[in-house]
């Protein structure tokens, strides 16, 4: 009895290895299981869950790295970029104060020019009565008189002295009637601009008085006096600039351009008083600004000016 029961037993377990076994090679032959119902995760299974998990956030930190990395190198580049700005705007400010010191100095040595004059005891006009007195004199013996008084040749030498300056007074030129005049143009687009930028017109037609200055696009006046300024701006389609007249820091006038299509330009003209040492310039306004502005050979973007009176 015992003997049949172990031979039962041995069976039995002979066919449940049997039966794991064929599970295991025949698993596609098997129908579809529910897996929540039958199968129960394993050591094994957790770990490579969790080993999936850890893998996707170190690739997650690893991305995060990366794009710190390349702000930090964006934000170098930005701040080595405003330190270049600032350098120029420096260097800008540095040349136009030099710019007018020296227009200033040549303002000075034209009106000490045109105000020279000989010393007044250099200038001592004798006239014919003292001549005669001292004709008069030399017959009488007064020798006390002629001691004092010039002789007939160096009364001469100093009359034709004083000719010779009134002549170089005379056509010496006066500032009241000093021709200024400019005229420039923009050698090519422009890249794109923002508000408050300086427009350069470098490209110099005219430049009477020597006023205009190409490397900043801007005008220093030479001359006090009233001046006519005039400004053409040419846009492209989908650009669009308010430009303005700038005097000092003070904005005199201002014009805007928005083409609707193809290509299309806008001209200021302005009038006033300048002083000498002004500075005077074309700028973007504050706002209403986009894109480039057009010159080129078949239509120039320009900015002139002159004296008037």
């Amino acid at each position: 009895m015992s003997a049949l029961v172990a031979r039962c037993l041995f069976c039995a377990f002979y066919a449940f290895f049997a039966l794991v076994y064929s599970i295991d090679l025949s698993n596609k032959d098997l129908p579809l299981v529910d897996k929540t119902e039958t199968n129960i995760p394993t050591k094994q299974d957790v770990w490579r869950d969790k080993s999936t998990t850890v893998n996707s956030e170190i690739k997650q930190m690893d991305a995060i790295l990366k794009l710190e990395g390349r702000l930090l190198t964006l934000e170098k580049k930005v701040r080595d970029q405003e330190d270049t700005i600032a350098e120029l705007k420096n260097y800008k400010s540095r040349y136009l104060i030099l710019e007018k010191t020296v227009q200033n100095l040549h303002s000075n040595l034209k009106h000490i020019y045109s105000n020279n004059q000989t010393p007044s005891h250099n200038l001592k006009v004798h006239n014919k009565d003292d001549i005669d007195k001292v004709q008069l004199d030399q017959k009488i013996g007064n020798s006390s008189f002629l001691e004092d008084q010039p002789n007939i040749n160096t009364i001469d030498s100093q009359e034709e002295h004083i000719m010779v300056n009134k002549r170089l007074l005379q056509t010496s030129p006066t500032n009241i009637n000093q021709i200024v005049a400019f005229h420039a143009l923009m050698s090519s687009n422009t890249p794109d601009i923002t508000a408050e930028h300086t427009l350069r017109f470098d490209m110099v037609k005219t430049n009477i008085g020597n006023g205009y200055h190409p490397a900043t696009g801007v005008f220093i006046v030479p001359v006090t006096g009233v001046y006519v300024f005039t400004w053409t701006i040419r846009e492209d389609v989908h650009n669009y600039h308010s430009t303005q007249l700038m005097k000092n820091t003070e904005a005199v006038d201002v014009v805007h351009l928005s083409p609707n299509g193809g290509i299309g330009e806008v001209t200021g003209i302005a009038v006033f008083m300048a002083n000498e040492g002004d500075d005077v310039f074309i700028e973007t306004y504050t706002q209403f600004n986009a894109g480039y502005i057009s010159s080129y050979p078949a239509g120039r973007s320009s900015f002139s000016g002159w004296k008037l009176a």
